[in-house]
């Protein structure tokens, strides 16, 4: 933040390839556009963040630099501008975050056309962008900033693919359950979260779940368990929202990220609704039907579960 404000002969060149503005970014995003997204996996990590911007601010204003009066906004633009522009690095098998300035103009592109070097010697040794295939004068240079689905780019990065094809994550789903709210994260091609968002649940209710022995007991209460995380994922559809925004994706600069997240999200949604059928469906089956889904991820990711539970 004080570089921003007041670059050291030493880093000036470098911060003045930092953007002035991240007006692209969520966090900056006017109230209308969030507005938009209510209930939804991204608003919640938004919101999550906002509130980690303010807690620095409190931080800041108890502190020595106090006086230097960082704003909220100063936090956001600073707090961007490494998170959004470092490199993932191992250093004698350790793994950091580290900025290579200048190398962080390139943008990003599913065909990219270069790779870094990820593993360096020692603190001394050289990050190095190589190319992977011929690059004509006047084409650009593109990096890859990873596997990440549209959420993790419009977070990330601002901006969002027409066609992302890496699998749809979210870790800020939350359900309410005992007067608290649980959070919990799930992912497209992973069932078995889902059982560990089950045991969750059963810290919470101790009293009912901690001494039962009885197998039957057991399925029906996770079944029970099941359905209530069945109906939290079905409040978080998009599908109403999605088509209403099809209509006009042109109503605001962000209103097509706004879309294009709602449409991966939904997707996840979906994904894990057909999972959570499918584990009721084996728990209330049994082992016939779990043999019938043998090759599925729900049985494959989750085959001791089924083991401890069924006769």
């Amino acid at each position: 933040m004080y570089q921003l404000k007041n670059p050291s002969s030493e880093f000036k060149l470098y911060i003045e390839t930092i953007p002035k503005s991240f007006k692209e970014y969520i966090y900056f995003w006017p109230k209308a556009d969030l507005d938009k997204m209510k209930n939804t996996f991204l608003i919640s990590l938004v919101n999550s963040r906002l509130k980690e911007f303010r807690i620095l601010q409190k931080i800041i204003k108890k502190s020595k630099i106090k006086k230097l009066k960082f704003t909220l906004n100063d936090i956001k633009h600073a707090h961007i501008a490494v998170s959004s522009r470092n490199f993932g690095v191992y250093i004698n098998n350790m793994f950091y975050y580290t900025c290579a300035p200048y190398t962080d103009l390139f943008n990003f592109d599913p065909k990219l056309n270069t790779t870094w070097t990820m593993r360096l010697k020692n603190l001394n040794d050289y990050f190095i962008l190589k190319s992977i295939k011929n690059i004509v004068k006047g084409e650009q240079i593109f990096v890859n900033y990873g596997r990440d689905d549209n959420v993790q780019l419009l977070t990330g990065y601002g901006f969002t693919l027409k066609n992302n094809l890496f699998p749809a994550k979210s870790n800020n789903f939350y359900i309410r359950f005992k007067g608290k709210f649980i959070w919990n994260t799930i992912h497209e091609t992973e069932s078995y979260r889902l059982v560990n968002i089950i045991k969750k649940l059963k810290k919470f209710d101790l009293k009912k779940y901690k001494n039962i022995k009885n197998k039957a007991i057991l399925r029906k209460s996770d079944i029970e368990l099941f359905n209530i995380v069945l109906r939290a994922l079905k409040s978080y559809s998009n599908k109403n929202l999605i088509l209403k925004l099809k209509k006009n994706l042109k109503e605001t600069p962000n209103t097509l990220n706004i879309f294009r997240v709602l449409v991966t999200e939904d997707k996840l949604i979906d994904s894990n609704i057909s999972y959570l059928n499918q584990f009721i469906r084996i728990l209330k089956g049994g082992r016939l039907v779990m043999n019938a889904l043998s090759r599925s991820h729900v049985v494959t990711q989750n085959i001791k579960y089924f083991n401890s539970l069924l006769d």
